[in-house]
């Protein structure tokens, strides 16, 4: 079977990525990303794992547009990122939703931001909170929603610019055990259907295989890429709890495991 996504054009192409994290002194300044090269193709669903201090969040975040590199350049499409755009769309572990404003409002801010008339982005933004399954809770406050809701509010926002990337950072870390199976499904049918690029960070590796066409696995201080996995699982046969005991699944969830164990084992010794 044809991994989705590979046969498509490089969406995001990272060379020679290198951040540093500024000390109280010049000496003091800390690598977190060194010579960082990362492919995301055209309709990807790309998954990077890693032990902690290998730099996932600040990939992300440098992909965002929030970091500036000391070295080595992001491209989208080809030309050079310098800043943050409303072509790369972010949803983060925290919700960040207003809590003084409804759902529908959260959802329809960035459209409100951008000057879109109030019906056209009300109807937009009451759209996506369908595609999410939040219909009925647009006129409802963040307090009133569960955990998953909340996330399941934030994803909607983001995709409501419908931004050519989106990225993903561990947004269902907080998230119950039961629910977070349950989003890992929906984000699967969302990707689907919209036809979405997504760059999606995480510490679990069951939903890294779950998720993803690739995982990449981080190696720690400095982070660099130590390794790249192709799940050839066909999508059909990813659903919970069926997928936990396939023996495909096993089989490459152990690989990886085993690739993650490896860089916090090298990084202790």
């Amino acid at each position: 079977m044809e991994l989705s996504g590979l046969s498509s054009p490089v969406k995001i192409a990272v060379r020679g990525l290198t951040i540093d994290y500024p000390g109280a002194a010049p000496a003091e300044r800390q690598r977190v990303l060194d010579g960082v090269d990362i492919d995301l193709h055209d309709g990807e669903f790309l998954c990077v794992v890693g032990p902690s201090g290998c730099g996932k969040s600040t990939l992300i975040s440098a992909i965002a547009g929030f970091l500036t590199p000391e070295a080595g350049s992001i491209s989208l499409d080809g030309k050079r990122v310098q800043g943050p755009g409303a072509d790369r769309g972010v949803v983060f572990q925290e919700y960040a939703l207003l809590p003084w404003r409804s759902v529908l409002d959260n959802v329809a801010l960035g459209l409100k931001i951008r000057g879109m008339r109030r019906e056209e982005r009300e109807a937009k933004a009451r759209h996506f909170l369908e595609l999410v399954g939040l219909a009925d809770v647009a006129a409802k406050y963040p307090h009133q929603l569960s955990g998953g809701m909340k996330q399941r509010a934030a994803v909607a926002r983001t995709l409501t610019s419908e931004p050519e990337i989106v990225l993903m950072d561990e947004p269902f870390a907080a998230i119950d055990a039961q629910n977070r199976l349950i989003l890992q499904e929906e984000v699967l049918r969302l990707w689907s259907t919209l036809g979405l690029t997504i760059l999606f960070v995480t510490h679990s590796v069951d939903e890294a295989v779950f998720l993803g066409d690739r995982v990449i696995v981080m190696a720690p201080h400095p982070g660099r890429v130590a390794s790249v996995v192709a799940v050839d699982i066909p999508r059909e046969r990813r659903r919970w709890p069926a997928i936990g005991s396939d023996p495909d699944f096993i089989r490459l969830r152990d690989d990886v495991l085993a690739r993650v164990r490896a860089e916090h084992g090298a990084r202790r010794q």
